[in-house]
């Protein structure tokens, strides 16, 4: 999965590879448990992705990618949700958090003030254009 963002202007691709571990049954539905790696493109360097964790997001699948970079915390999750509360594409958008979690620049409103393009890497190595195709999703009444 590649992410492609810009924080304060600074412009970063994040690469995290999730790769499943085990499964839960919370709901009588198989959600997947993953381990997450990957790496963080920014400024002209490329380190390792700290502290990543990628959420399947139940049986809704609304997914989302904890990770830090540059002493800061990021979910990377969803902008805009159709009918029963599900998402209908890739992660859109970056929240800035704190330690403890608690959204500190909320960039997954409707005006997406911290747009991202999330593609899937193809088992070749790779990947379509990060370009950004966001629409809402058909049924969001608070976007639509």
């Amino acid at each position: 999965m590649l992410h492609s963002a810009a924080v304060r202007g600074v412009p970063a691709v994040v690469y995290a590879r999730f790769t499943p571990v085990t499964c839960e049954d919370p709901y009588e539905s198989a959600i997947p448990i993953y381990v997450t790696t990957g790496q963080v493109a920014a400024g002209g360097e490329v380190v390792p992705l700290a502290e990543a964790t990628y959420d399947h997001g139940g049986n809704h699948h609304n997914d989302s990618l904890l990770f830090s970079h540059g002493g800061r915390s990021f979910q990377a999750y969803h902008s805009s949700f159709g009918f029963g509360w599900r998402c209908c594409q890739p992660m859109d958008c970056l929240q800035l958090l704190d330690a403890a979690g608690t959204v500190l620049e909320d960039g997954c409103t409707c005006d997406r003030s911290i747009p991202a393009v999330c593609v899937q890497v193809r088992p070749d190595g790779t990947w379509t254009a990060l370009v950004d195709t966001f629409a809402v999703c058909a049924g969001d009444n608070d976007c639509g």
